[in-house]
């Protein structure tokens, strides 16, 4: 029977992942909750945001991002109130998924962007800053402008890797107008206030096969 619970429960989390039926990604609010209770992270609304896109959609990522850089599931589209900013959410429970399956707490590609040197404008948070800002033990920053502004206006993207000992990987994303992008650390405080690692939280298997299924089912 557990077995087969499981084999439901990877189902529903490769429909959401793949976004293949928009109408069945849960509504954004229901979403935060899940997240909270069973994976481990922090998701809320931005102050000043507001969820304008959900599901396949909303899983783009800018083209200037090149063939083999791997491309971590963004399922929900926030928009701030003055337009100047996108923020892209990552899917937590594909991470958390992607976690109960082995995926390494520090992927390759975070490695060889660090490593290299080549991305422009790394940040590498201090201890004490990963924790402030996410909740994490590491953070890497990589901002820079778009060869080509998206949808003729954003021009300039910012992309935050984080991960916590024991816990599954986190992404964020964000792209911001020449404007937005003199305020762009006002927008930061706001996301960072959003989304993170919870304090304390310890994996239950029931907790997360349980809220998996409310997640994905109509009440």
């Amino acid at each position: 029977m557990n077995k087969l619970i499981s084999t439901v429960l990877a189902l529903l989390l490769c429909v959401s992942i793949e976004g293949v039926a928009q109408s069945l990604l849960p509504d954004f609010h229901k979403y935060a909750r899940f997240a909270g209770r069973a994976t481990g992270f922090v998701v809320k609304t931005p102050d000043g945001f507001e969820v304008v896109q959900q599901g396949q959609d909303a899983c783009w990522t800018p083209e200037e991002r090149k063939a083999g850089v791997v491309t971590p599931f963004y399922n929900y589209m926030l928009l701030s109130e003055d337009e100047e900013c996108v923020a892209f959410y990552p899917d937590v429970s594909a991470l958390t998924f992607a976690w109960l399956g082995g995926a390494k707490t520090e992927p390759d590609y975070i490695k060889q962007a660090v490593g290299s040197g080549t991305r422009e404008r790394l940040t590498v948070y201090a201890a004490s800053d990963a924790d402030k800002t996410l909740g994490a033990d590491s953070v890497w920053l990589f901002e820079k402008p778009l060869p080509k502004a998206v949808r003729g206006r954003y021009a300039y993207s910012a992309e935050w890797y984080a991960i916590k000992d024991g816990r599954p990987c986190l992404f964020l994303m964000c792209i911001l107008t020449t404007d937005g992008l003199k305020r762009k650390e006002a927008y930061f405080e706001r996301l960072y206030r959003s989304v993170g690692y919870k304090r304390k939280w310890t994996y239950s298997q029931e907790v997360f096969d349980r809220e998996t299924l409310r997640l994905h089912t109509k009440k």
